[in-house]
């Protein structure tokens, strides 16, 4: 079969200039929705724990992740949700996009703050409407199944300190469970399905990061540096983002023997890119070489003589090294 080489040009989407919002009633739903799979469940009451890396469930229902601190959600039939929020998120939680009681719980805040008046934790979660011979749902950002092992409801992520409280107050490791599935399944779980107006707000985000990622592959040249190709990245959207990028050495003839630092590395024909976190961790991604051979400079260890930019589909015959370092990843 004959195979031909076309130039293909990348689509261009545009740049949407607003963020799709999220309608408050659509939190009203979800959060009726979570009630419902709650009762279903056998659960007396949920609650719902986060924190920067892990607030995907608690965004999903309020609207509100606490960023750099930690935070819990009680929720009880018959009773308005309490939201336990660190000193400089109380204001931010309280103004979650459906009705909750804000309290401060000092513990959930950065170190060095004063803790000097903290209640007891049992205590503020008796409050909250947490009593004995409850049978509770808790949820982290994982679940586990009988692969893992032969309790997997008793398996809990979230912090100790606060699983030991519920089960002091309730009575027993039995009655509180991991609930994250009610979440989370992939088939059955209410996060599975995506309304459209998240799917609007999704949309929106891929389309920066892909423009982002355009302005990267048209502005790479050999000697540009990391910080600068990132900078090309930059200032397609106001929306803030974690950008990353590397640069991987492929030297097909010899073993990685270390990781060069981010930023450090200057574009040449001769290396790899990616916009991945994980590629920063590859026991592949190595300095140059102390030593080049006569057909790399010493500076950027770049390929002497004509070869295709970097990105292009044109790959001419050569030896092994020369064809692995013109591959391009983006």
């Amino acid at each position: 079969m004959a195979v031909r080489l076309i130039e293909a040009r990348l689509p261009d989407f545009g740049m949407p200039t607003e963020r799709p919002e999220l309608p408050q009633a659509l939190y009203g739903r979800r959060f009726d929705a979570f009630r419902a799979a709650v009762e279903a469940a056998g659960y007396d009451a949920a609650v719902i724990y986060a924190d920067r890396e892990h607030c995907a469930n608690l965004a999903y229902l309020t609207g509100f992740d606490p960023r750099f601190e930690e935070a819990l959600l009680v929720i009880v039939p018959g009773r308005t949700p309490t939201l336990f929020a660190g000193p400089e998120n109380l204001g931010r939680a309280a103004a979650s996009a459906i009705e909750v009681e804000a309290k401060l719980y000092p513990p959930f805040g950065l170190m060095g703050q004063d803790r000097r008046e903290t209640p007891p934790l049992v205590d503020i979660l008796r409050a909250a409407g947490i009593a004995s011979g409850q049978k509770l749902g808790v949820l982290g950002w994982k679940y586990y199944g009988p692969h893992e092992t032969a309790t997997p409801n008793t398996w809990l992520e979230t912090p100790s300190f606060i699983v030991d409280a519920l089960r002091t107050i309730t009575g027993g490791v039995g009655r509180v469970a991991n609930a994250n599935a009610l979440m989370m399944q992939s088939s059955t779980g209410l996060r599975a399905v995506n309304e459209i107006e998240q799917i609007a707000q999704f949309e929106f985000s891929a389309v920066a990061a892909s423009e982002a990622i355009k302005n990267l592959v048209r502005s790479l040249r050999p000697g540009l540096r990391e910080f600068e190709a990132v900078q090309k990245m930059l200032g397609v959207s106001a929306t803030s983002a974690r950008t990353l990028l590397r640069c991987r050495w492929r030297m097909a003839s010899s073993e990685p023997v270390s990781t060069a630092r981010p930023s450090r590395m200057i574009v040449t024909r001769c290396a790899s890119r990616s916009t991945s976190l994980k590629m920063w961790l590859e026991s592949s991604t190595v300095a140059p070489p102390a030593v080049c051979s006569a057909t790399h400079s010493l500076k950027t260890c770049s390929i002497s003589g004509s070869r295709p930019e970097v990105g292009s589909s044109r790959i001419s015959s050569s030896d092994g090294v020369a064809k692995a370092a013109t591959r391009a990843t983006f």
